[in-house]
């Protein structure tokens, strides 16, 4: 069953965060100390980190990494991501989606396409 706790910790957001470089880390530990976290877990294993960064006023940047193992837990963690977003402080959350994976999880999360970047995709989701 999946367990979500608010927040991540620092080494949730490392071991799923990338965490290869120093300026990796100062992304990491600004996105932690800045925005909102959550840690994903099945059991004991922690199998998604996700948060939502506060970009302009009343915009927020919603991200997230998550491990293989969230897969046999995604209804559980869509719906625990669209209830979050509907209790957000922000009129409006964009995420940019990077691959085919993500553009299928900002869909199922509540996001809608907005326009192509230099990064992939952005979706918002409008509060």
């Amino acid at each position: 069953m999946l367990q979500v706790e608010s927040s991540a910790t620092l080494p949730d957001m490392a071991e799923l965060g990338g965490a290869r470089t120093r300026v990796h880390w100062a992304i990491l530990r600004e996105m932690w100390s800045g925005g909102q976290t959550w840690a994903f877990r099945d059991g004991e294993d922690l199998v998604g980190i996700a948060g939502i960064y506060p970009i302009a006023d009343g915009v927020g940047e919603a991200w997230f990494n998550l491990a293989p193992a969230i897969g046999r837990n995604l209804p559980s963690l869509f719906r625990a991501i669209r209830l979050t977003l509907q209790t957000a402080d922000y009129r409006e959350i964009v995420v940019i989606c990077t691959t085919r994976a993500g553009k299928v999880m900002a869909r199922r999360c509540g996001f809608s396409f907005s326009e192509r970047c230099d990064y992939g995709e952005i979706w918002t989701c409008k509060l």
